[in-house]
Formats: structure tokens, sequence, C-alpha cells
């Protein structure tokens, strides 16, 4: 989060600003992918129809409007893919070490993305052993060159970060990320399919997820006659290779908003297809206007999101909260299970950075919580807001907080009891109810 960091800290703390930098790093991806066209193709048409076919898709909507680090993490990604592009245009040094860095700001930003880095590797070896360019007694000398220059880009971030954060708890977050969604069932290949296809369908939909299996097809023609290039080759590898690794390494659960960062190359390399098979520069063009505009029809929900977008719960919480409270004192936010995924972000966003989150506190009993953080408000939510805190990734932690919090059994638990828990602790400290919502309650300590 140390970009959305710097926004805060240029914008001051306002979710907006967080939104507004996102949905600015999505229209740069759109921008971007028609570059990418023009670069390939020469053609404005071509560019503008996956630029608007993309703009139409509504999980990468969703992203842009909401704070979660898909938005410029996509950014990034389809960035490294244009000067990779142009490396294997070019085999320019400059160009695969600039890619190589943007990758490497990218999957800081989504861990998860780092898998793409074998599919960097993989095209970089087949460049080489294809190239006219390279004599055969140089291949292998020239492959191990550009791989340690793609190396050093491509680990520049962590180094960077490394030296400020530290090593280990660099490597401690990365090892934690994977092991939390890392239990394998069944036989791989299913997984990948698996993968692939709920990856396709939920996040562009079965009109393109089928022009893509079409497009598959013709690219396979394409290979079979010798005339697919080397780019289109890294632009369908790079969304198979993210599925093959997730399905790989995080079979656990499929999350489809991982994809969205693929979602521009999909629909690049499904564009590329259909404009090669047309010879005919006005049908062609024709065929692409229709196409972009076709698919508003598809995704209607594009179009109605902005009239409609719900408000972050954990928001209505902090303006609730903020209309009460005096500005003395920080306010405890309960019960266990009220967290947000991005918490760290939301404790500086949310309750003017007062906020202190029951589940990301260390101490383990109430008096150590009070008192460290000179707790004066406890907010008692009415609704059990995130169920993730009870996952894998917080599971141990989770448990034994409700032991030594309220001497509850995890096996046992529910919202009620611990409201009913929390309840009975501010009567026990003599804590006074202040006010009373349908969404929570909150308590004021005595001083």
């Amino acid at each position: 989060y140390w970009l959305h960091s710097k926004v805060m800290l240029a914008t001051g703390q306002n979710d907006w600003s967080i939104r507004t930098f996102n949905l600015l790093c999505d229209q740069f991806v759109g921008i971007l992918l028609i570059y990418i066209c023009i670069r390939l193709r020469k053609n404005w048409v071509l560019g503008l129809t996956v630029a608007l076919t993309y703009f139409t898709l509504f999980n990468p909507l969703l992203a842009a409007r909401s704070e979660i680090v898909h938005a410029p993490s996509s950014f990034f990604f389809i960035f490294s893919v244009l000067f990779f592009v142009k490396w294997l245009q070019h085999l320019d040094k400059s160009s695969l070490f600039t890619s190589a860095i943007l990758l490497s700001c990218s999957w800081h930003i989504h861990p998860d993305l780092a898998v793409l880095g074998a599919g960097y590797v993989f095209m970089i070896l087949f460049k080489i052993l294809k190239s006219n360019k390279i004599g055969s007694d140089q291949k292998i000398s020239n492959f191990l060159a550009y791989l340690i220059i793609f190396l050093v880009g491509y680990w520049s971030i962590f180094l960077v970060f490394s030296m400020k954060i530290g090593f280990s708890e660099m490597l401690e977050v990365l090892i934690s990320n994977h092991s939390s969604q890392s239990s394998k069932k069944g036989w791989f290949i299913l997984r990948f399919f698996q993968f692939f296809y709920a990856y396709l369908v939920q996040n562009l939909g079965i009109p393109l997820s089928v022009l893509f299996g079409l497009s598959v097809l013709t690219f396979g023609m394409k290979i079979k006659k010798g005339r697919a290039s080397s780019v289109e080759l890294f632009i369908f590898i790079m969304p198979v290779t993210y599925s093959f690794f997730c399905a790989l390494l995080f079979p656990r659960v499929i999350i489809p908003r991982l994809f969205i960062p693929q979602c521009g190359l999909v629909i690049l390399f499904i564009s590329l297809q259909f404009f090669d098979l047309f010879r005919r520069e006005k049908i062609r063009d024709s065929f692409f206007i229709f196409f972009s505009f076709s698919f508003l029809f598809f995704n209607q929900n594009t179009l109605y999101y902005p009239f409609q977008q719900p408000i972050s719960p954990y928001k209505k919480i902090s303006e609730t909260i903020l209309k009460v409270v005096s500005n003395e004192g920080n306010i405890l936010i309960a019960p266990l299970s009220v967290i947000h995924i991005h918490s760290p972000l939301s404790q500086n966003v949310y309750l003017q950075g007062r906020g202190v989150y029951l589940i990301s506190t260390k101490e383990r009993h109430f008096e150590d919580i009070f008192k460290k953080h000179n707790i004066r408000y406890i907010w008692i939510a009415d609704i059990l807001q995130d169920n993730r805190v009870f996952g894998k990734n917080l599971k141990d932690s989770t448990e034994a907080r409700l032991l030594s919090l309220y001497g509850l059994n995890p096996n046992e638990y529910s919202i009620e009891k611990e409201k009913k828990l929390l309840k009975e602790k501010m009567h026990d400290i003599q804590a006074n109810l202040i006010f009373q919502h349908s969404i929570g309650e909150i308590y004021e300590l005595k001083k």
C-alpha cells in the first residue's frame, strides 16, 4: 500500500483520493492498450475497440472505483507488457530492463503477479532461440545476458524495500500470503481448467470467453502456417501462465478479481486474431466499431454502476461514529470479527485515524488494550462485517484472542455470543451507552 499511502500524504486522509488515483490508473490501462495496438497493427480503430471493450468490463471498473490495489497493479503490468513488446521487436536491453522494473512494481502491489516472471523468462528463451539475428554459438550467452538484465529489474523493488523494511520481513509476508491459500486438492489439470474458465467467465463474461476460444483456434492455425509472431505468443501466454500458477500454488479458493490485470491482454489477444482475419479495411473497421459497442449491451451493470455505487460499511461506521464522539481518545472497533482486509489503510482513512480494530491489536486483555491505545469509546457492531477474520491466514490468532479476551471456545463462536460478552464487559467497567444505531452501539469509558 506504499503508493496509496503516498497519495494520502499528498491529498490528505480521504478514501476518495484513493478511488480517484485507482480510476486514473485504470484510464491509463486503456491508453496503453490503444498504444500497443497502434504499435502492432498501426490502427486506431483496433486500439479504441480494445480500450472501449475493456472499459465495459464490470470487475475492473469495480476495482477502479474502490480502494483495492488491482487498478495500479494492472497499470504497471500493462506498462511492462508495452516495453516487453518493444524488446521482442528490437531486442534492446533498455526496454527489457524497464519492462522488468515495471513488472516488479506490479507484483509488489499485488504479490500473486510475481508468478508472471516465469512467462517472461520463457519468452526471453523462446525469442533468443528463434532469432535469426543471433548466431547459434551466441544464443546461450545472449540468453544468460538478457536473463540477468531481467532478473535484476524483476527483483529491484523487492531489494529497495527490503533495505528499508527488512529482508526477512518482506520474505515472511510473501511466504505467509502463499501459505494462507495453498492446500492442494484434486488433479492439477482439472484445477487449471477450472481456474482459467472461472477467471474468463466471471471477469469477461460468456460472449468474450467464447470469442477467446475461437481466437485460440485461429492462433493455432497461424502457428501451423508459421505466421504467428512472438508478440502474439507472449500476449497469449501471460493469462495462461497466471492461471497455471494460480492452480498450482493457490488452489484452495478461486478469487476472480485476481485476474483483473490480465483482462486487457485477453481482449487484446482476441482483437488481434480477428483483425488479421479481415483483408478489407472498411469492413474490418466497421466490424470492430460494432464489436466494441455491442459489449455495452452484454455488460449493462457497467453503465448503471456509477449511479448506484454502494458505500463501504466501514465508511458508514466512520460517519456514524464521528457525529457522536468528541475529539479526545481513540475508538475501539469491536467485535473481534469487524476487520477490513486493508486494515492498515482503513485505520488511516476512516475515523480520522483514531480507529483501533480489535483484531489488529497485539494485546490479549482488554485492560491492556484500553491503556496502550488510549481508548475512550467502543463501537460494538450489530452485524458480522467480514468473515475473513476466521480464514486460515488469521485462524490461530483469532482463536487465541477469543480465549484470552472472553474465555470463549472458538468452536462455539457466534456474533451474538461475542456481543453479549462485550456488553457484559462494558457493564463491569461501567462504560456508558451513549448512542444506538441500526448498525451498532457506542459506549464511552469513564475518564
